[in-house]
């Protein structure tokens, strides 16, 4: 029985509410070449589907916010970081201009292969419209790819074109990285637990 379709394109880009005889993809999955291709042309597809999702993300913004948000005990611990993820905005302005359909949350959890060996992009409440970067670098981080790993992925990702640099991913890497630190520190907080850094 196929999962219930909650939202369709003609290209057959869906969305779905739920899936079945799914497992998440693995680090040292993500980390092979083939599977890399397939989520390259996976997301190239979505960035291109010349969808309009609601809203888009100001980084810059963003990551000052859940900085904030973080308890000052901890907040010391990451100053460095968010320092050197600010400096790095600064180098990436001029390169942010072109908008695409995002996930903007590809960590492993949300990335699900069925029996058929489908992959299944799931839990779309991030998704905005955003630099290509973001699912890319988001993706990178997530499978902890080295430079010619993530080389690889962009180079698949662009096919004949050189639109995009390694050195661009790298630099969103970075921010994002510190992005999802920041965004843990907050959110432990307002659990009520504590962390470590």
């Amino acid at each position: 029985m196929a999962p219930e379709c909650a939202w369709r394109d003609d290209s057959g880009l869906s969305l779905t509410v739920t899936l079945k005889n799914t497992r998440e993809l693995s680090r040292g999955e993500l980390q092979q070449k083939p599977m890399q291709h397939r989520l390259a042309v996976t997301l190239r597809r979505l960035h291109r589907s010349n969808c309009e999702f609601r809203g888009s993300v100001n980084l810059d913004v963003l990551l000052t916010r859940y900085y904030r948000m973080i308890p000052e005990g901890i907040q010391p611990k990451l100053a460095d970081d968010y320092e050197n993820a600010k400096a790095v905005l600064k180098l990436l302005e001029l390169k942010d201009d072109m908008l695409v359909p995002s996930h903007n949350d590809l960590v492993l959890e949300n990335l699900l292969l069925d029996d058929s060996g489908r992959i299944w992009i799931i839990d779309w409440e991030y998704a905005s419209m955003a630099t290509p970067y973001w699912d890319l670098a988001t993706l990178c981080n997530a499978a902890e790819l080295n430079y010619q790993q993530s080389l690889s992925l962009l180079n698949a990702y662009q096919g004949d074109t050189t639109e995009y640099s390694i050195d661009s991913l790298i630099h969103y890497r970075t921010v994002l990285q510190v992005l999802s630190d920041c965004w843990m520190a907050a959110f432990t907080r307002s659990a009520g637990n504590k962390i470590s850094c």
